[in-house]
C-alpha cells in the first residue's frame, strides 16, 4: 500500500463524487483528470498475499467492479 493507482475509463465524475475501493478498503485522495482518469493512493494493508482482489470504482451513480 501507499502507492498511486491510476484507473482509466470514460465519464468519471468529479473527485468529490468518485471513490475507489480495493478488496473493501477505500483508496484515499482520489483525483479525477479530464473525466477519463482517476488517481488515488492504495491503502496500507497487513495482508501478505499475491491474490486477485476486487477493485470497485463508483463515480456519481455508476459502479463498476474489476
Amino acid at each position: 500500500g501507499g502507492y498511486t493507482l491510476n484507473i482509466t475509463g470514460t465519464g468519471f465524475s468529479s473527485s468529490s463524487s468518485s471513490s475507489v475501493t480495493i478488496d473493501g478498503n477505500l483508496c484515499t485522495s482520489p483525483v479525477v483528470s479530464d473525466f477519463s482518469l482517476i488517481s488515488c493512493t492504495v491503502p496500507l494493508t497487513t495482508a501478505l498475499s499475491n491474490t486477485q482482489v476486487d477493485v470497485i470504482v463508483t463515480s456519481g451513480s455508476n459502479t463498476t467492479t474489476s
